[in-house]
């Protein structure tokens, strides 16, 4: 099963539609802040919160992810 997953994982990296980008933006006290906000207003966890404020920051708009709650 781990590998199958690997095997998937690896599919989609190499796939010339998907794009990884590393954070350019540090985060700081402020995107902490911000995160703490969107935590309460979307009502996400705060490691869910700190991404959706670091994605925001970045300027991406789609995302695709495992976890459910980034679906919103």
């Amino acid at each position: 099963m781990l590998e199958t997953l690997i095997n998937t994982v690896l599919g989609i990296l190499m796939l010339d539609n998907i794009k990884i980008i590393g954070v350019k933006i540090g985060v700081n006290k402020e995107t902490y802040f911000a995160a703490t906000e969107l935590r309460r207003d979307l009502k996400l966890d705060p490691n869910d919160a700190l991404t959706v404020e670091i994605m925001r920051l970045s300027g991406i708009k789609e995302v695709y992810s495992f976890d459910q709650i980034l679906k919103k």
